[in-house]
């Protein structure tokens, strides 16, 4: 799988600190832009912790994504790799990654999904610090 840029691994990594001793959090430290949504999801064994990153936006009384986006922080090499990438509106989104088994197990992924993905947050990260850092 393709991990974060260099650029964008030291936003991810500021962004995982951050649930360090709590499962959840809210980035808003600028009016002017969506604040970023931080949550500790699950781990996945043999791949490391995921987390989630997002900006939300109320649309008719419902709670949108735009975009959602899942990550892995790899037990091995403590790289960041996305995995899941959603997003809500007119024309909803959603990609995800990993392949499971039956029995919740990974079996694989979709590996040009996931060079996507991880092009798209290499830019959504830099924005993010220059927003919100």
């Amino acid at each position: 799988m393709k991990h974060l840029n260099i650029q964008a691994t030291k936003v991810a990594a500021k962004l995982y600190a951050m649930l360090e001793h709590t499962d959840n959090t809210k980035i808003d430290n600028s009016p002017a832009f969506v604040p970023v949504h931080l949550e500790k999801r699950h781990h996945i064994p043999n791949y490391g912790q995921v987390f989630s990153v997002a900006h939300y936006f109320t649309q008719n009384g419902d709670l949108m994504s735009d975009p959602y986006m899942e990550l892995i922080k790899a037990d091995v090499d403590g790289q960041f790799y996305p995995i899941l990438f959603e997003q809500h509106g007119a024309f909803p989104i959603y990609n995800e990654v990993l392949a499971y088994n039956d029995d919740g197990t990974v079996k694989g992924f979709r590996i040009k999904m996931q060079k996507d993905i991880t092009i798209f947050a290499n830019q959504w990260f830099e924005n993010i610090n220059a927003q919100q850092f």
